[in-house]
């Protein structure tokens, strides 16, 4: 597991995000929180591909903390409207 086999994209978004990991490697949980450090996603995933809908997250910056078997990456990531 390398930090760059995570993508999220599309970067800036305004209503989804997808997160990839190469090599077929499972993401067991995705956390996403503001910049004032509040959780305000939490979700368990269990492939190797996910698909957040971000919608309802008001503008801003957020850090998606991308759980796998095999490590934890973390991703910056803008919601605009």
């Amino acid at each position: 597991f390398e930090d760059q086999d995570v993508h999220l994209y599309p970067n800036p978004t305004s209503d989804e995000v997808y997160i990839h990991v190469d090599k077929k490697i499972d993401i067991s949980r995705v956390q996403v929180i503001n910049m004032n450090g509040v959780l305000v996603m939490d979700k368990n995933i269990g492939f190797h591909t996910a698909r957040l809908n971000v919608s309802d997250l008001i503008p801003g910056i957020y850090i998606a903390r991308i759980e796998t078997e095999s490590g934890v990456a973390v991703r910056k990531f803008v919601v605009e409207r």
